[in-house]
């Protein structure tokens, strides 16, 4: 008889996304959307992060940008240097 296993990952998340620790950037002005993507990229190219997701939501007032790391001390430094929340 074959045991059943139970996982602790939500099942809208991919085992690989609950090993994350996501970062959320909110973008007021969505003038400015294309320059600040550019400035993360720079930041990150010169920190040597690479974040294994990076995406965007739209809303109506304001883009909300997450950007997954496997490491919490990057998602963490990321936050702290775009003014950005690290979200469980």
């Amino acid at each position: 008889m074959l045991a059943k296993t139970a996982s602790c990952v939500a099942p809208h998340k991919s085992q690989q996304e609950a090993n994350m620790f996501p970062v959320e950037v909110s973008i007021f002005d969505e003038d400015t959307l294309v320059e600040t993507m550019e400035t993360m990229r720079t930041w990150l190219d010169h920190q040597r992060f690479e974040p294994a997701f990076f995406r965007y939501k739209l809303g109506a007032k304001l883009v909300v940008l997450r950007v997954d790391f496997a490491i919490e001390t990057e998602a963490s430094a990321f936050a702290k240097a775009f003014s950005g929340k690290v979200v469980v």
